[in-house]
């Protein structure tokens, strides 16, 4: 801040005539305080934000598109629709395509995780396990249990 100017005024230039503008404080310049509502997170407002009043425990709760068959796959997967007063739950998810509130019971969820995770574990095993010519130091899976195996080279 240029010499002169107090730490608590500010010292503004006119872009036009590049003459200096009068100088204000903080206090002078802001506006009367007044109370706040409580403040709410800006992912609060998701429209794709569950009503609690529709929350049951037991269920894991998913929006489904009425895009390529998703809503079929949905149901043959044992999941429900979520009805409030007599009609399915829905928003519109724009290009003319809707989201439907979908349900299915916790342990048919776990068991999905459970096929998934497997799937995982699978292709990890795979990336990890020791072939002829690698090395890895996790091998097996296990954290440190690495093998060296020498690999031929030819010199071409």
């Amino acid at each position: 801040m240029p010499r002169g100017i107090p730490k608590n005024k500010t010292q503004e230039t006119d872009l036009t005539t590049g003459a200096d503008m009068p100088t204000t404080t903080a206090s002078e310049t802001s506006t009367p305080t007044r109370e706040r509502a409580p403040r709410v997170s800006f992912s609060s407002g998701n429209k794709l934000a569950i009503p609690p009043s529709l929350i049951e425990d037991g269920y894991y709760y998913y929006w489904g598109l009425d895009e390529d068959g998703q809503l079929e796959s949905l149901e043959a997967a044992y999941y429900d629709y979520v009805y409030e007063k007599g009609k399915k739950v829905t928003r519109p998810a724009g290009g003319g395509y809707t989201h439907y509130l979908m349900r299915i019971r916790e342990e048919y969820k776990k068991e999905d995780f459970a096929m998934e995770q497997e799937e995982i574990d699978r292709k990890t095993q795979a990336q990890i396990s020791v072939k002829k010519g690698q090395y890895s130091p996790h091998s097996n899976g296990k954290e440190g249990e690495g093998e060296f195996v020498k690999r031929e080279r030819s010199i071409s």
